[in-house]
């Protein structure tokens, strides 16, 4: 027990104990003084004496006492409440503070991560750039060395064009509107063997609306899209045939009729024609490519006249041609 419990305790008892001797003194008087109505009737008793102001106010001092103690003691337990209370709370503010500055520490760690990934990635496909670009460049410089072996190591088809045989104008009922003989003589002037050299050639006329040049390039590219067949082979310097003419190497060109009829609603007296061609060739450093030397010329009688549209024949030499690489420049690939 507490050792404030033990004055008002010993308080209380000294109180009990001093009522009961001032009692037995107050009784001991009584007995002691002679009856003065000794033989009187007895009067009737007096009540109980009230208690003392003195121990009164001793009990008012206990019990205020008592309350005191009391009033500490609660107060002391609501102070040790109060301050575990607030020691609870301090503790909780601490860990709050630390989830806080943790939380912050865990945001700045992910974007130091988000950063640097984005930098690797950044970095990536620079490099990845810089891979791409060397892969292209060294593509060009093979492509730029695979061209310079070729140009140094390479077939060049020259042609040279004339008549192997009279220009026959036929009448409208034939399906063939005209018809002519194309001579060549063909020299390679390079220095590696032309192989599988293929000889193509056309008879044209303005009737069609589209100019001979583009004619030309469009007849020739689809020469391009087809497979090479078997033909000539020249080695460097060669020449084939040695003649040119009626006994030289000669293919046929045509026209059709329509053609013809075309012509002949344009102008009844002239109709310009043109022989264009190509001769189609490979050569060892670059056996799967086509390679061409193309041509075009005008067909003219001679004077300069040009040729009429209607049913006739024209000896090979009464006709001229004409070379016109100087108005469609030359082309050799």
């Amino acid at each position: 027990m507490s050792r404030r419990y033990w004055l008002p305790i010993l308080a209380v008892v000294g109180l009990i104990l001093s009522g009961q001797v001032n009692a037995q003194a107050v009784g001991n008087d009584a007995r002691g003084q002679p009856s003065a109505s000794q033989g009187q009737p007895k009067p009737k008793a007096d009540p109980p004496p009230a208690v003392s102001a003195a121990v009164q106010n001793d009990i008012h001092r206990i019990a205020g006492a008592l309350e005191s103690a009391n009033d500490e003691q609660a107060s002391a337990g609501e102070r040790q409440r109060a301050q575990q209370n607030l020691d609870d709370q301090n503790r909780m503010a601490f860990w709050a503070s630390a989830m806080f500055w943790v939380g912050l520490a865990e945001a700045v760690i992910t974007a130091c991560g988000v950063f640097l990934v984005y930098w690797t990635l950044v970095h990536t496909r620079r490099a990845a750039n810089a891979a791409r670009d060397a892969v292209a460049e060294a593509a060009r410089a093979t492509e730029v060395a695979s061209k310079a072996l070729i140009a140094s190591n390479r077939a060049w088809v020259k042609p040279e064009i004339g008549l192997g045989s009279p220009l026959i104008i036929y009448p409208d009922d034939n399906e063939t509107g005209a018809s002519v003989s194309v001579s060549f003589r063909l020299k390679n002037i390079g220095n590696a063997p032309a192989i599988e050299i293929g000889l193509h050639a056309w008879l044209l006329t303005h009737a069609s609306g589209e100019p001979t040049i583009v004619q030309l390039r469009g007849l020739c590219d689809e020469v391009k899209k087809k497979p090479r067949n078997t033909g000539l082979t020249l080695f460097p310097d060669e020449q084939f045939p040695a003649d040119l003419g009626l006994g030289g190497y000669s293919i046929g060109v045509t026209m059709g009729r329509e053609d013809i009829i075309r012509s002949r609603e344009i102008s009844e007296i002239n109709m310009p024609l043109f022989i264009v061609g190509c001769v189609d060739y490979a050569f060892p450093a670059d056996p799967t490519a086509h390679h061409q030397t193309r041509f075009a010329y005008a067909l003219h009688a001679n004077g300069g006249a040009e040729v009429a549209p209607r049913e006739s024949m024209y000896r090979s030499d009464s006709l001229r041609l004409t070379d016109m690489s100087t108005m469609f420049g030359r082309y050799a690939d």
